[in-house]
């Protein structure tokens, strides 16, 4: 075991594990975990029953959609939540992200104010810099969808047509989104599914795949699932959604195209429908989200710069994402990194959703070449050691579709009307 029984990618390794094959210690403090994940389950009843009593003073919201998961650690929320935007502003409707900002300090202002005052460099570096901003700032996620979308929209992103707003009461967020944007318009949740403040229209789960192969009997905040105990009462919750996404199988750029071509995503469709078969899920809507890393405005490194900085042991991965080892492994693929060079290549693990420490900047620094994700990236907006590094970090971005088992496109607005049909 690399590190300290506690760290995030142990804990995981052992919920991974099947109960009766766990360390002893493990067993032995079980009782107590138990106990604790009673008292959780006790909150979360009380905190159902008053959100079900604010849920009847509420006015109906209409046009919403509800992004979330059931299981522990990233599934892919961000990326469907940016396809999902996408496509409504594509479609000229008015659309605003609420966020409830988790381990963040920002709210709606500063946003805002990001916002005015952001500059895309598209001619040099895949950069970008905020003036005058506190250097102690720790941005909510929701930038890195701002500047997914912005690169794609560009000047038609006004502020007139997208919002977001940040607080963890999502009620209060859609009440001053409607406030900015006037109805109608459409509201996107991300990871929202324990939220009981709004009636959302559509609501979507995100499953990672392939999941666990056995189903913890602790529920969290110490077992893989969020609401109940083992796979009936999973079950039960799944029921409640209106679409599963299972995510996801990264493909190259002309598989990304022409899913059903590849003989990967022809395998995967059929791994996940097997599954649910096996969990008799059939009678549920489900989907698949397929994805493609491409390098950020189209700037990479050389391979003869890949291949220097791995022989110097100078090539670092900066992820802070929950799916760290997804990141890892998505990054050597896109490099086409041999297993020597790759090896040699060294992982800054960030707390999720934090900022580099002291230790991790120094290791920056002495760094030949750093590769990062667009999400852990636009974190790092604002901070003062980002202008002298930025000639050095390159960033890949994840772009996603989704298709049917079949590869075809799936169309968020398509399933609202069958489920109003």
């Amino acid at each position: 075991m690399n590190g300290p029984f506690y760290s995030q990618a142990n804990l995981r390794k052992i919920l991974d594990t099947p109960y009766f094959e766990r360390p002893f210690w493990y067993l032995v403090f079980s009782p107590f975990w138990l106990i604790f994940s009673a008292i959780y389950i006790c909150g979360s009843l009380l905190h159902r029953i008053v959100s079900q009593q604010i849920i009847s003073k509420k006015t109906p919201t209409p046009n919403t959609i509800c992004v979330g998961n059931l299981v522990v650690g990233g599934s892919g929320k961000s990326p469907v939540v940016r396809s999902i935007l996408l496509d409504l502003l594509n479609r000229h409707h008015k659309c605003a992200l609420l966020t409830r900002g988790y381990g963040s300090n920002w709210n709606d202002a500063d946003f805002i104010d990001f916002t005015e005052k952001l500059t895309l460099k598209t001619n040099d570096q895949p950069f970008a810099y905020l003036k005058e901003k506190d250097q102690n700032a720790n941005p909510d996620e929701s930038i890195e969808t701002y500047i997914w979308l912005q690169n794609r929209l560009g000047s038609s992103l006004e502020s007139s047509r997208f919002t977001v707003c940040i607080d963890a009461h999502r009620g209060d967020a859609w009440e001053r989104a409607r406030a900015r944007l006037k109805n109608p318009f459409w509201a996107v949740l991300d990871d929202g599914l324990q939220n009981h403040s709004l009636n959302a229209q559509l609501k979507v789960c995100v499953w990672p795949f392939p999941l666990t192969k056995t189903i913890s009997l602790l529920p969290l905040p110490l077992g893989p699932f969020r609401k109940g105990f083992g796979l009936n009462s999973l079950s039960k919750t799944a029921q409640k959604m209106n679409l599963h996404l299972w995510s996801r199988i990264q493909l190259e750029e002309h598989e990304f195209d022409m899913p059903m071509a590849s003989q990967n995503f022809q395998e995967y469709s059929k791994e996940v429908q097997l599954h649910i078969q096996k969990w008799n899920w059939q009678n549920m809507r489900h989907a698949l989200v397929i994805s493609k890393l491409t390098p950020w405005q189209k700037k990479w490194p050389s391979s003869e710069l890949l291949e220097t900085a791995s022989k110097s042991n100078g090539c670092l991965i900066l992820a802070g994402v929950a799916n760290s080892e997804s990141v890892i492994s998505s990054f050597k693929q896109h490099c086409k990194a041999t297993p020597e060079a790759s090896q040699a290549w060294r992982l800054v693990a960030l707390a999720d959703h934090g900022l580099p420490n002291k230790v991790h900047l120094n290791e920056l620094r002495s760094a030949k070449l750093v590769l990062t994700t667009l999400k852990d990236w636009s974190r790092f907006l604002g901070q003062p050691w980002i202008n002298q590094l930025s000639h050095k970090i390159f960033v890949l971005e994840l772009e996603t579709r989704l298709v049917d088992f079949e590869g075809n496109g799936v169309e968020i607005l398509s399933l609202l009307n069958q489920k109003d049909s």
